[in-house]
């Protein structure tokens, strides 16, 4: 008993909200039968033989012989990220994509999870893994999830894309590219360029289940690629610089969401529950960096940046259906001094924003964007003419299940650096063009023809700069 009081002590001291607790509900402090702290591991790491993938499988078989009306089965864990079937049931359809939710969300989603198959698998040391697909070494299907391929193995299924579950798919590098996203200070931006890429590259990539928001749960993959996004969160974090959550913002704090604990009870979660996942959810991940303590009645100042419009842009041609590039060319006679001059101007960060955006079904591939790309020069994700991708998955899609309603997406892309090996390779062109080039997966280490069965329009387009505050032009 000594030492549950002293657990209950620790999440009290830690959270600094009685509110909190009784959110929670008792259930909470019943994690005191585990470890002090759970570690998350790498998949890359386990093999098929360990405790961590059997309680995993074992876990799942017995979610699966629940009725689907059961808040522990796996029908209804999967149906309150998204789900195609009909009825209303408390929290299905509620997953948080497009909105600074995102990362808020999907890591109250993960923690009662994983609370569940704790209980259902009766391995109290049991953890999330998490698939680091940024690692060459772990870009195919991790093996206990396709290995057996028949119904003995809970971590297979057969809604998966070609390739994926014979071992013969992996993932592209511009797929699983944090490049773009992790230099971001902004939260807003960081949330919105990782959710698209990785995230989104990701999910339509595996495709079948993990390719629409409706099914993705459903494959048990699904929460390791989500532990791996949760993981970027902290890394992101501990980057410093002026990086933090919305703490200034009482929208983002306070906002409640549904989910239900290990034993089948409704309990609620806001963003101030989920700011320090070792302190607040007793979580760490295997070789990540100390975790940022952040505190929401204690507000650091945010740093404040001003972006500016410097020219609006044709309408870009439609992407897809096709497995062709689509290309775009951008005058730029009068425009290029400009472009030039800001592109190299410290601290500035020049913009190619691409705004209401609106796919008229889920796309089955991602579209890198190369701007700049000499006509002669092959597409390469490594080149300096490469600035991020397009890529759609819970948002800007006219026919998915979306509670709220259909949302545009939006996406900004930097591109100073391809600005400026543009015009130093062309100085005298007239117009700049952007590539966009649809990817799906690899084969064999090469990008496999990736044809998209969608149809993407963007209605608005246009070059920006955003400035920190007080940063002369």
């Amino acid at each position: 008993m000594a030492v549950r009081l002293r657990t209950r002590r620790q999440f009290l001291a830690s959270s600094g909200a009685a509110a909190s607790v009784a959110l929670l509900g008792q259930s909470l402090f019943d994690l005191g039968c585990g470890p002090s702290t759970w570690v998350r591991r790498d998949i890359g790491g386990l093999s098929a033989s360990d405790p961590i993938v059997q309680s995993y499988g074992k876990a799942i078989k017995k979610m699966k012989a629940l009725p689907d009306s059961d808040p522990l089965s796996w029908t209804y864990q999967a149906a309150i990220h998204g789900t195609l079937l009909g009825g209303s049931h408390t929290a299905w359809n509620t997953c948080e994509h497009g909105t600074y939710f995102f990362f808020s969300w999907h890591r109250m989603y993960l923690w009662y999870f994983e609370r569940i198959i704790r209980k259902m698998s009766g391995d109290l040391a049991w953890a999330l893994p998490f698939w680091n697909w940024e690692s060459p070494a772990e870009r195919q299907l991790p093996e206990p999830f396709r290995v057996p391929a028949d119904p003995s193995n809970q971590l297979f299924t057969a809604n998966r894309g070609f390739g994926w579950n014979d071992g013969t798919s992996s993932l592209f590098a511009s797929t699983v590219n944090t490049g773009f996203a992790m230099p971001l200070v902004p939260f807003t931006d960081f949330s919105s360029s990782l959710e698209g890429t990785p995230h989104g590259a990701v999910h339509v990539s595996i495709g079948g289940w993990m390719g629409s928001v409706p099914t993705a749960a459903q494959d048990p993959v699904f929460w390791l690629h989500h532990c791996n996004i949760d993981r970027l969160w902290n890394i992101w974090l501990a980057q410093g610089g002026g990086r933090t959550d919305p703490l200034d913002d009482a929208t983002w704090k306070n906002t409640k969401f549904t989910f239900f604990n290990e034993h089948g009870k409704q309990v609620q979660l806001t963003g101030c529950d989920v700011l320090r996942a070792e302190e607040q959810l007793r979580y760490k991940y295997e070789g990540e960096p100390a975790q940022v303590k952040l505190y929401c009645e204690k507000i650091l100042p945010i740093p404040t940046w001003i972006k500016e419009l410097l020219f609006q842009l044709p309408i870009p041609p439609v992407l897809g259906p096709g497995p062709d590039p689509v290309p775009w060319e951008i005058d730029i006679r009068e425009s290029r001094a400009r472009l030039g001059s800001v592109a190299a101007e410290a601290n500035a960060d020049l913009l190619l924003e691409l705004t209401q955006i609106e796919a008229d079904r889920q796309p089955d591939v991602y579209y890198e964007v190369h701007v700049g790309l000499p006509k002669d020069a092959a597409p390469d994700p490594q080149g300096p003419y490469y600035v991020g991708n397009v890529a759609l998955f819970g948002h800007g899609i006219r026919d998915e299940h979306q509670h709220g309603g259909f949302k545009p997406a939006s996406l900004s892309f930097k591109i100073n650096q391809a600005v400026q090996a543009a015009l130093k390779g062309a100085p005298s062109a007239d117009t700049l063009r952007v590539l966009f080039v649809p990817r799906s997966s690899a084969r064999e280490g090469k990008p496999a023809e990736a044809r998209s069965s969608a149809r993407i329009r963007i209605g608005a387009a246009s070059f920006s700069v955003r400035r920190p505050k007080n940063q002369p032009g």
